[in-house]
């Protein structure tokens, strides 16, 4: 299936990708003639196989500032910090894997001095007194992984931050002026704390 930058899509056979253009056989006439497509036209190619081509990307068809147009398409700063939010991503379910992993180590370790300091266990030869500032010591230390690792956790999920808008419906009214004016119905998603927001998307293409 080609899916074309107005959203519009063709079921066919692709015959032949280019830098330039797409070749390709109706799905209803496989035996037919070839039909070529501008390559700027396409936004993606879904193959039988589960494989797609985002040509929106691969010809870098941008959208301008902060603005996502179009199917899938991002903009060239969304582009430039994608490998930033992968990695970003990765931090911070580390970050809050580790904060609490660390956490209850040092919870586990508050327990035991703490149950040595009241004599119920002789493991380690020390005063009461000691015992029980190292117990706190480990509770404090216990909460401070956890919270620490949960900031940075949240940190890095607004460093992580990518907002894409997809258009499940748009209608393109072309003016006189080579310009166009699309209206259609938008997904705004938020890949990092999966959100989804729908929504009436406004475009003026110039």
């Amino acid at each position: 299936m080609i899916v074309k930058t107005d959203g519009s899509t063709i079921v066919c056979r692709v015959q032949d990708l280019t830098t330039t253009e797409v070749v390709y056989k109706k799905w209803g006439d496989l035996n037919g003639a070839n039909y070529v497509m501008n390559l700027k036209d396409v936004s993606t190619i879904n193959y039988e196989n589960g494989r797609k081509d985002q040509l929106s990307i691969m010809n870098n068809k941008y959208a301008p500032g902060n603005q996502n147009d179009g199917f899938w398409r991002m903009n060239d700063n969304t582009l430039v910090r994608m490998d930033q939010i992968t990695n970003y991503q990765h931090k911070a379910k580390k970050a809050k894997i580790y904060g609490w992993v660390c956490g209850g180590l040092s919870f586990s370790a508050g327990v035991v001095f703490a149950l040595d300091a009241a004599g119920m266990t002789n493991i380690f030869n020390h005063e009461a007194k000691t015992g029980w500032i190292i117990s706190g010591a480990c509770f404090a230390g216990s909460v401070g992984f956890v919270f620490g690792g949960n900031s940075l956790s949240n940190y890095y999920h607004k460093k992580a931050m990518l907002l894409q808008s997809t258009a499940l419906f748009q209608q393109e009214i072309s003016l006189n002026n080579d310009s166009s004016l699309a209206l259609g119905v938008d997904i705004l998603r938020d890949n990092t704390m999966n959100n989804n927001v729908w929504g009436m998307g406004l475009r003026y293409n110039f």
